[in-house]
């Protein structure tokens, strides 16, 4: 009877050593899904709101286009950053920056 405990336990073992496995891979998934998911929600939102500020239909135009184009400028800098220095240093830099701008 112990010895069907135990091969029933083997499919859950090996699903914990995989979860250990990934933890890293599900963490990084999980930092893109809220990212993208924040930028999905402000983004459809900000024409009304700069609308209701009085904006022209350029400026909301310019606006929404501002995270791409800032995406498209910034992500080779930040690569060869990466690439360059330690991991950590970029990784920091990015978390105070954003400390200081909230």
């Amino acid at each position: 009877r112990a010895r069907k405990r135990w091969l029933v336990t083997l499919p859950a073992m090996g699903l914990l050593r995989q979860w250990e496995d990934h933890k890293l891979i599900f963490g990084i998934y999980m930092v893109g899904f809220l990212d993208l998911f924040a930028v999905g929600i402000i983004l459809p939102l900000m024409p009304k709101h700069l609308e209701s500020l009085g904006a022209s239909q350029t400026l909301i135009g310019f606006h929404g286009s501002l995270y791409g184009i800032l995406q498209l400028v910034s992500s080779p800098i930040v690569v060869r950053t990466y690439c360059s220095y330690n991991r950590l240093f970029p990784l920091l830099n990015g978390t105070l920056s954003v400390c200081v701008i909230m």
